[in-house]
């Protein structure tokens, strides 16, 4: 299992501050400092006095204190294993060994995280103390000039940036080593490769990513978050990556128990691992290129499979509508948009209010992205022959109520959806359709009778995931002319006075922040029926439901525009349909 180490600074600022060691004003002006260096400034700043620094960090961690001389760096135990230039980039200070147990000493939050490499290096018990930043600041100076130690690594030094020629490449062998009699070059890569990969997905769990992309190209490799649904180049990833990118790819594939060797084929797997006391799971794909192996990693929250219908963010008016077609005894329910638009998560939201435990729910996934006490799901595998379809067959021998099919992909999964949606059972699933009405049309052309629809067919949500305007930048969009507006529907003797975000240190200078659900839903009434029956296009079909009170995406999106909570150009990426 992968551990990631928490947001040490972090925690430690915010333990601070409410232990009243520091005041809130200090803890503002030290955000941003970068990592490791938050006691260091607090210091510095005269925010804070380091003896109470000590006293605070001993009760963070729950350490105890110890004093530690500068003589202490020529003596240090474990010196073939927990070389100089180890010691001076973790700053952990060797002191002793006690039978068989390491003695260490830190002097920040940060250092903590880097405990676990410690154990792994020496190869035994590791026991932690606090010291204070003088005693440590003069233990990491001696033995810097110690004779016997290597030079200091450039990123261990002052110098704030190191240029490309003097990072090294890592050996592929350094990921395999097992420490046991193995050089110090091959420790100090694993080491560091460990390190940047427990970096990368760190920052993107704190930042709430979706997904990381690791790519490499014929010059350069880079690192890219998507966050609110938009790539974001991570460029303080890029000049490790670029010159130990093998090494860092078979490192991910290590975490997600795939072949190493294997360079030829794509591959998939998973990474488990916990991040403040919430574990988090990650799909990793392996995709070879003609300039090595590209790797997504797909977190999952799982705070995600905790949302309720009330959440999700849909007007009290259509979640009515909803919640009385999922409270039919049988029929289907289609939720269709794009790939990343939230079906998962409103499927699972419905399938978290019908399952009470007095009946049978059955899922067929693929993948199966949250795992939901009391309800059978399966994981599809082609591969094998476990299809959606095949799992739909097996499903109707397992006295189920409710079924939900990860999606309708061929005319014999929607066969088998709707006969069983027609002999007692509520079936849920998912369709890429571009709106509700047209939904119906696509099931008619893969197949499926008219006659069959009319009966099996109760409701219909499509959505969208729009990027919300940061509120805290938010401004007038000059840029957005008059005719503009009118194009996407604004009257114009009633135009908006259309915002954006210009971008702000709340929004990392992206001008958004969050996104929110749009929400179109469409049951089918008698009169849709009638109009189904008879071959109406998609125009027909949603020129009766708007007698009957249907709202499209687009026109909750233009008012979602005339509040300022989303821009013109966000309403035009996800809601002009072309």
């Amino acid at each position: 299992m992968l551990v990631l180490p928490p947001d040490s600074d972090a925690l430690f600022a915010e333990f601070l501050r409410e232990n009243g060691v520091v005041t809130p004003d200090a803890i503002r002006n030290v955000s941003g400092t970068p990592s490791g260096k938050l006691i260091e400034t607090l210091i510095s700043n005269g925010a804070a006095n380091e003896d109470a620094i000590a006293e605070s960090l001993m009760h963070f961690f729950g350490i105890n204190h110890t004093a530690v001389d500068a003589a202490m760096a020529a003596q240090r135990p474990m010196q073939e294993k927990l070389n100089t230039n180890f010691i001076l980039r973790t700053r952990i200070a060797p002191l002793e060994v006690v039978g068989s147990v390491l003695k260490v000493a830190l002097a920040d939050p940060d250092a903590f995280n880097n405990v676990n490499d410690v154990k792994m290096m020496a190869g035994c018990s590791v026991e932690t103390y606090v010291t204070t930043l003088t005693e440590m600041g003069k233990y990491m100076q001696a033995l810097q000039s110690a004779p016997a130690g290597k030079p200091v690594p450039a990123k261990a030094k002052a110098a704030p940036q190191a240029k490309v020629a003097s990072v090294h490449r890592l050996p592929q062998q350094a990921l395999l080593a097992d420490f046991s009699g193995k050089q110090e070059t091959e420790q100090e890569s694993h080491s560091e490769v460990i390190n940047f990969v427990n970096e990368v997905i760190m920052d993107a769990v704190l930042m709430g990513v979706s997904d990381i992309h690791i790519e490499s190209f014929r010059e350069k490799a880079r690192v890219r978050f998507r966050r609110d649904g938009v790539l974001q180049d991570m460029a303080q990833f890029e000049e490790f990556l670029t010159f130990n990118y093998s090494a860092v790819t078979t490192r991910i594939k290590i975490l997600a128990s795939l072949d190493i060797s294997e360079r030829r084929l794509p591959q998939d797997g998973g990474i488990s691992s916990d991040k403040l006391d919430k574990a988090v799971d990650i799909r990793v794909s392996v995709l070879p290129t003609v300039h090595g192996e590209r790797i997504v990693l797909r977190i999952l929250d799982p705070d995600a499979a905790n949302f309720t219908l009330d959440q999700i963010g849909m007007p009290e008016g259509e979640l009515k509508k909803l919640r009385k077609a999922i409270n039919s005894p049988q029929g289907m329910l289609l939720v269709t948009g794009p790939t990343g638009s939230g079906k998962s998560t409103t499927l699972y939201a419905i399938l978290k209010e019908l399952n009470d435990g007095k009946i049978n729910i059955m899922t067929a996934e693929d993948p199966v992205e949250y795992d939901l006490f009391g309800i059978g799901q399966v994981q599809v595998r082609d591969d094998i022959g476990l299809s959606f379809t095949a799992a739909l067959r097996s499903f109707l021998r397992q006295d189920p109520e409710v079924i939900m099919v990860g999606e309708i992909r061929d005319k014999d999964t929607s066969d088998i959806a709707i006969k069983a949606a027609l002999t007692g059972h509520l079936v849920l699933s998912t369709l890429h359709t571009n709106d509700a009405p047209s939904t119906i049309t696509r099931l008619i052309n893969m197949g499926v009778p008219a006659y069959l629809l009319n009966s099996a067919l109760t409701l219909v949500l499509a959505q969208r995931l729009a990027r919300k305007n940061c509120p805290h930048c938010r401004v007038k969009d000059e840029a957005i002319s008059k005719e503009e507006l009118i194009s996407i529907g604004f009257p114009e003797d009633n135009l908006p006075e259309p915002m954006i975000g210009k971008g702000c240190e709340q929004c990392m200078e992206t001008g958004i922040r969050g996104r929110r659900p749009i929400h179109e839903v469409l049951p089918v009434t008698q009169a849709m029926k009638e109009a189904i029956f008879k071959g109406a296009s998609d125009s027909e079909l949603s020129a009766i439901a708007h007698k009957e009170g249907f709202h499209t995406m687009q026109e909750i999106g233009r008012d979602l525009v005339r509040s300022g909570e989303i821009s013109v150009n966000e309403y035009k990426r996800i809601l002009v349909l072309e």
